[in-house]
């Protein structure tokens, strides 16, 4: 437990020396994450909206329908009025069986076309994600002090720390369906300086992996200790302050985007220091 508080001091100390490009990174990287976060509700509402005007109506129809009024042709809204009277009736005049299997079959294809949104969407989040963490592990490992050039730095680097951050997702969790998760909470606290020596000793996207895996051997017990007194701490930090802070509403929700910077940039910043402890051995 005093290893644990030592490795929290050192790096408060740390975290504190560098918390002017921290606190600028987060003025970007918090407006990224809201507008991945909003671009992805909004086409999913349009889906939804969209699906749901349409029930009942083939798709063919629905786009000839919608490309005459979008050429504002006054009739066409008209005969879509009573495309949707049409299906209405349809489906009123359905068993109730029929009819709920109908709206079972809507709701599965309703779910369908979200897939692509949620696909594209998520990654674009993952990439903001791994560029957070890039620049943050710069600033920490102090190969920048500006904060312009730990940006430029951070663009460089992310197509390969993307690359590593996939090659250690897939090495911990490509087990999980086969013998579930104990595989991966075996590995990822192996893995979890990967990035650190990809940046820091400029190694190949594999290497790194590879590395951060030889040199925690006989480690793990270390290393995944002092991960979960930490998030012990973060989870009860948190909880205080969501008492406190209203994140279902607008303001609440940004407050707690940057608070999750703010933890996210910790971690980081602990992660190094962790590391300078288990891999100079």
């Amino acid at each position: 437990m005093l290893d644990f508080i030592n490795l929290l001091k050192r790096s408060g100390k740390i975290w504190t020396g560098i918390l002017i490009p921290l606190v600028l990174g987060t003025i970007v990287f918090v407006p990224l994450y809201l507008l991945v976060d909003g671009a992805h509700k909004q086409q999913s509402s349009r889906i939804i909206r969209e699906s749901l005007l349409t029930i009942g109506i083939s798709d063919d129809r629905y786009k000839a329908l919608d490309e005459r009024m979008r050429k504002g042709d006054e009739e066409a809204f008209t005969d879509f009025l009573t495309e949707t009277q049409r299906a209405t009736d349809a489906i009123d005049q359905m068993q109730e069986t029929d009819r709920e299997e109908f709206f079972r079959s809507q709701s599965i294809a309703i779910g369908l076309k979200l897939i692509p949104a949620l696909f594209i969407f998520s990654f674009l989040g993952f990439v903001v994600f791994v560029l957070s963490k890039t620049y943050f592990l710069i600033l920490a490992l102090g190969l920048e002090k500006d904060a312009f050039e730990a940006f430029r730095l951070s663009l460089i680097r992310l197509v390969q720390m993307l690359g590593v951050s996939l090659w250690v997702i897939i090495r911990s969790f490509i087990w999980i369906p086969v013998v579930g998760v104990i595989p991966a909470v075996i590995l990822l606290p192996r893995l979890v300086f990967s990035w650190i020596i990809f940046l820091s000793q400029k190694k190949g996207v594999i290497k790194s992996v590879s590395e951060s895996y030889e040199k925690t051997k006989g480690k793990w017990t270390v290393v995944f200790k002092n991960y979960l007194l930490l998030f012990v701490c973060i989870v009860l930090a948190v909880t205080i302050l969501e008492t406190v802070i209203d994140s279902s509403r607008a303001l609440g929700h940004i407050l707690m985007l940057i608070v999750w910077q703010g933890v996210a940039s910790f971690v980081v910043v602990f992660t190094v220091t962790l590391s300078r402890e288990v891999l100079k051995n």
